[in-house]
């Protein structure tokens, strides 16, 4: 069992907190203390479900293009770990490296580990003992406040090639 430090709304309502860039550092600390958590700004969006809870990250570098830095990922809290789907993006709030959007594949059963890879194909996968993650969210939308562009016929080589990498992993899991 695994409790999550949350706020609620006025009405009783459970809030999405938002990590943004400024307060990322600090999440891995602060993560399960309610002070840190209630200094968070929330918000409420009409299409979440009312019976989950829900975290925000702003996401840090460009390892998940095409969603870009900057750009707000929402999550699901997930409390079960051993659910993460393989081929799924996930928000990891991990000991070391803090919180991190990524691909996982669930090796918990065999291996004590998931391996995390990111949609920008020059990032190299790798794999992060269950021990060290503190914290997962499953992706459920993401906004940013830029218009996606057309990507190069190289881009789009590249997408369908990883897509069918990523189908050739998950079949052999």
């Amino acid at each position: 069992m695994r409790v999550l430090a949350s706020t609620v709304s006025p009405d009783n309502r459970e809030n999405v907190e938002l990590v943004n860039l400024k307060v990322k550092a600090g999440y891995t600390a602060g993560y399960n203390d309610p002070e840190f958590i209630r200094s968070l700004p929330t918000f409420h969006l009409p299409f979440l479900s009312s019976d989950r809870k829900y975290r925000a990250f702003q996401v840090d570098g460009d390892s998940m293009l095409p969603v870009k830095h900057g750009a707000y990922v929402i999550g699901e809290y997930l409390q079960d770990w051993r659910s993460i789907k393989d081929g799924y993006p996930y928000m990891f709030l991990l000991k070391e490296e803090g919180a991190v959007f990524k691909v996982a594949y669930n090796q918990i059963r065999t291996r004590k580990n998931v391996l995390l890879k990111s949609l920008n194909p020059i990032f190299e996968p790798y794999e992060v003992s269950i021990n060290e993650v503190m914290e997962v969210c499953k992706y459920v939308y993401y906004f940013t406040d830029e218009v996606p562009q057309n990507l190069s016929a190289n881009e789009a080589i590249m997408h369908r090639l990883t897509k069918i990498e990523e189908r050739l992993v998950s079949n052999t899991n």
